[in-house]
């Protein structure tokens, strides 16, 4: 696993916000980016390894969270890479 998605993890266990490389390369814009990351990876509706892959990839990220119903599933992720 890449260090900025443990980086990530460990934040979202400790809820506290991620350094700004996670940040960036997450999409994490506004609270609730982070906060349905949290639920969604507390809740067991990804794991880790699937966020590792999604690093990156707004759509990737949009459809991990998708799996999460309310809300946070509705969260829409976009990356610095996005348009690259």
């Amino acid at each position: 696993m890449r260090t900025v998605t443990q980086n990530l993890v460990e934040s979202l266990l400790l809820d506290v916000y991620p350094r700004p490389a996670a940040i960036c390369d997450f999409g994490i814009d506004t609270e609730l980016h982070f906060h349905a990351l949290r639920y969604g990876f507390l809740g067991e509706f990804f794991t880790d390894e699937e966020l590792d892959e999604a690093l990156g990839d707004g759509k990737k990220i949009t459809a991990l969270i998708a799996r999460q119903s309310g809300s946070f599933g509705k969260v829409v992720f976009r990356t610095a890479y996005d348009d690259m």
